[in-house]
């Protein structure tokens, strides 16, 4: 049976926010918290990449890197755990508040075992399912180079783009509506306010 492990994308600097954004509150609860909430009835493994907000297995030097360096950096660590390798990873940055765990479940669940990258009228490599050969890829990526390295050319070959106009039902809002800036916070607490939050 095919595995799925999932990581946490938490080491951003959130330049935009002006602050913390992950630890920024909505509804009581901060933005990661209602982001992990999506899986956290799942049973697979978890590791986190950059801050420890979770009680996921962290993932050392990935806080201040960009994102495919971060992705790569945690697989080359998963890989040489002495665990059972999992067959993808579910790839969350941690500033997606408003993604569900249907959505998730989707995503890792989906037939195949290449990269399953939703799109809501744009790409979002960064709430997807990476196969063993985009991981693969991002090491080899990374290896020598000085700045970032786009996430999109790890996912340029043998990848499902898996577009659902049903995520857009309401307007901007999707589940991959990521938080950047404290308008974008408000943005989504106002949508939640309109609908019931169970987050």
């Amino acid at each position: 049976m095919k595995t799925c492990a999932i990581l946490i994308l938490s080491g951003g600097k959130s330049t935009r926010f002006g602050s913390d954004k992950l630890g920024a509150l909505a509804l009581g609860k901060r933005v990661i918290d209602h982001t992990t909430n999506a899986f956290a009835a799942l049973t697979q493994s978890v590791f986190e990449a950059g801050r420890g907000y979770t009680t996921a297995t962290l993932i050392d030097d990935t806080v201040g890197i960009d994102p495919l360096s971060a992705i790569a950096r945690s697989w080359k660590t998963i890989l040489t755990m002495k665990i059972k390798v999992p067959d993808s990873l579910m790839v969350v940055s941690g500033d997606l508040p408003n993604l569900d765990s249907e959505t998730v479940v989707r995503l890792m669940e989906f037939p195949g075992t290449w990269s399953v990258v939703p799109d809501d009228g744009q790409p979002q490599p960064l709430c997807a399912r990476w196969s063993t050969k985009a991981l693969d890829r991002s090491i080899k990526l990374c290896e020598g180079t000085t700045g970032a390295v786009a996430v999109k050319r790890a996912l340029n070959t043998g990848t499902v783009v898996l577009r659902d106009q049903s995520w857009r039902e309401s307007g901007i809002i999707s589940p991959f509506f990521d938080i950047d800036t404290v308008d974008d916070l408000a943005i989504l607490e106002k949508y939640w306010s309109t609908r019931e939050h169970k987050g």
